[in-house]
């Protein structure tokens, strides 16, 4: 495996999840019909279900220059802000359904036959045999007609306290492995058959928790005992599969990570996942699951021809408290998709809040703007005195030259790692090459701020 050097300056290439199999990536008339060999039946068949695909949009290698980039969705033509992108009807969307088929709610349905269920939840007695799949629960599986009557109850339930916010993640989760994990086992007898099968070709190791033992171990030496992200170190997806009251195997495994990467709540959208993340100027799209016609994407201003259309996985029109609260970032990012964000980038370092973007000059440099809910001035008078200031400055000091210090032996770091993929060890660089650059404008940044505030 070579070692590949990344630069500590500059934009952050971002990782796509989706890859382009094409020979020639210049050539519109390979990269289109093929869709990375196995989505232009998935866009013949949400065309035939009713839907729509904007033909003024492209497939293609994200950067001609690097196989490795992956795809992205860009236009062909100018596409003008209003214009719809996508809409996939509601018969094709898969909906989480609910575990529970009885009428009396005492016993739960194991939907697959690899779905084996574990402790019952909801106190439910253990059973004493693994249930078989339902006949009537395969039907209904396949139904999407009370989608609108769900998402309703999703954003109602949203909208409540922090712990509501929780139920409904925890309860949409449940849902969705649950119908997921049986669509996958069905494959080609799905009736999500050209989105089973895209689903199913994709590869584990997509996110952290799902990385080699020592790409895990070396994503715990970068982000250290202090800094993000945390919940792959708890194998939170897994975790959650017997929370659910399931039990964890190859086939809820993988359920579990493509809902991470994948889904909306308690839904998952076919093609639509293929859009890129990006925020700040460059997110161009929003989002419509309102309508009785589909899951719809629209353009949120126009978009020159050869543009990248992007969609955003924290700030987008229906992201919620990911977007409102801060609290889900570049960090939480790389934990739930498994790349490091291109500029503009949100950083949480405890009570230091932040977003680093490029300036809008071409000149390559970096600008920070502080989060709203960090307040510098309530956070001087929070740390009451110099020594307590100096001292939270003097841990983010310590930290950046922890990080300065791996960036001197990657080559030896990658060398004792011989097991990681070339894709983790990427991502690994950026993500340490990210909190460098991070960390060096923040600190000076609120060094430079206090010393004006304290000369006034």
């Amino acid at each position: 495996m070579q070692y590949k050097s990344l630069t500590l300056l500059g934009s952050l290439i971002l990782l796509n999840l989706h890859v382009c199999q094409s020979d020639n990536v210049d050539s519109d008339e390979v990269v289109l019909p093929q869709i990375f060999s196995d989505r232009s039946d998935t866009i013949k068949w949400i065309t035939e279900s009713g839907g729509f695909v904007n033909p003024h949009q492209l497939v293609r290698q994200a950067y001609a220059d690097d196989p490795s980039s992956g795809c992205g969705v860009f236009a062909t033509e100018q596409i003008e802000a209003g214009e719809l992108l996508l809409t996939v009807p509601w018969d094709i969307v898969i909906v989480g359904k609910d575990i529970y088929e009885n009428e009396d709610n005492m016993k739960k349905e194991c939907v697959g036959e690899s779905m084996e269920c574990s402790a019952k939840s909801h106190n439910e007695e253990l059973l004493d045999e693994e249930l078989g799949p339902s006949d009537e629960g395969d039907e209904e599986g396949n139904e999407a007609a009370d989608t609108e009557e769900e998402l309703d109850s999703v954003e109602d339930e949203s909208s409540d306290s922090k712990d509501s916010e929780d139920d409904v993640s925890h309860d949409s989760f449940c849902k969705i492995l649950n119908t997921l994990a049986r669509e996958l086992e069905l494959g080609e007898s799905s009736h999500f058959a050209p989105y089973v099968r895209y689903l199913n070709a994709q590869s584990m190791g997509q996110i952290p928790e799902f990385w080699s033992d020592s790409g895990k171990r070396l994503l715990e030496l970068i982000a250290g005992p202090n800094f993000p992200p945390f919940q792959f170190r708890w194998n939170y997806a897994q975790n959650y599969i017997t929370e659910c009251g399931f039990k964890v195997n190859e086939l809820t495994a993988r359920a579990a990570m493509l809902i991470t990467t994948r889904s909306d709540d308690s839904i998952m959208t076919p093609f639509y996942e293929i859009y890129n993340h990006r925020n700040g100027e460059w997110l161009n799209t929003w989002i419509d699951w309102e309508t009785d016609d589909g899951y719809q994407l629209y353009a949120r201003k126009t978009i020159k021809k050869g543009e990248e259309i992007f969609n955003s996985y924290n700030m987008c029109n229906i992201c919620g408290g990911r977007n409102f609260n801060f609290e889900y970032g570049t960090s939480a990012i790389l934990n739930d998709y498994g790349f490091v964000e291109s500029y503009p980038q949100r950083w949480i370092f405890g009570d230091v809040l932040f977003d680093l973007d490029e300036k809008n000059d071409n000149s390559g440099d970096l600008v920070i703007t502080w989060s709203e809910f960090f307040d510098i001035n309530r956070w001087n008078k929070y740390h009451q005195n110099d020594f307590a200031k100096e001292h939270h400055l003097l841990f983010l000091d310590e930290e950046l030259k922890r990080l300065e210090q791996i960036s001197s032996v990657s080559e030896e770091l990658a060398g004792s790692y011989p097991e990681i993929s070339d894709s983790e060890l990427n991502t690994l660089l950026q993500y340490r090459n990210a909190l460098i650059v991070a960390l060096s404008h923040a600190i000076p940044a609120i060094r430079a701020t206090l010393h004006t505030m304290k000369e006034l």
